[in-house]
């Protein structure tokens, strides 16, 4: 499918406001404000707890009927960390590779979809996943095609595609109860099919959308 003007334009406009000195030294706070679980504390703000790991994930645009289009992953059910929750694609930084290195090794790993198939745009305030203890890098990239995704199947049940919204995206934030462990507590998120996004993923969307927004207005 072959990207409209019109969304090129906009994605020349991504690219320097994510390049952008104002930005990049934003408080993460500043981008993670309607996401935020109710037992988050603001510990996504950090610091960090001793022994932190490191990881990143991607944000990769595509278009489809004029929309942009973002990937994400409904977790196996027997992986150890965030089992059955919606993600982006990314992992655990490896010795020796960098942050860019490790989400597109993660995305080659978990899309089958090559890092030469790919455009680098820009990255997104880390957050702190207090949870699991990782501190995350996102980034986010561009794809001139629509990706054939290949889902690895010990680490990916599905591929969902999130399109981003046209209205006001805080319009579709919803509030639902969650129950773990005889703890129940209030989470905002998006309704995406029978899948609701939360958490992590749902902030660094947060962080991501407020910047379209802004291109958009």
């Amino acid at each position: 499918m072959t990207t409209s003007p019109l969304l090129l334009g906009w994605l020349d406009q991504l690219k320097v406001s994510l390049r952008s000195a104002p930005f990049l030294e934003s408080e993460p706070f500043d981008f993670h404000r309607f996401l935020a679980p109710e037992l988050a504390y603001g510990r996504h703000r950090g610091p960090c707890d001793t022994g932190v790991k490191h990881a990143a994930v991607i944000l990769l645009l595509y278009a489809t009927h004029e929309h942009w289009t973002i990937p994400l992953t409904l977790r196996h059910r027997d992986l150890p960390d965030h089992a059955g929750q919606i993600s982006l694609p990314g992992g655990r930084i490896e010795a020796g590779e960098s942050e860019w290195d490790s989400a597109v090794r993660e995305l080659e790993e978990e899309l089958g979809v090559s890092r030469k198939a790919i455009e680098y745009l820009g990255r997104l305030p880390p957050i702190h996943v207090f949870a699991s203890n990782h501190l995350v890098q996102p980034f986010v990239a561009y794809s001139a095609a629509t990706p054939l995704f290949i889902p690895n199947p010990c680490e990916v049940e599905e591929v969902i595609e999130f399109v981003l919204p046209r209205e006001p995206w805080r319009d579709r934030i919803e509030q639902r109860t969650l129950n773990h462990r005889r703890v129940e507590w209030k989470v905002p998120g998006f309704a995406q099919g029978p899948h609701f996004i939360w958490g992590a993923t749902a902030m660094i969307l947060e962080s991501f959308l407020d910047v379209h927004s802004k291109l958009r207005a």
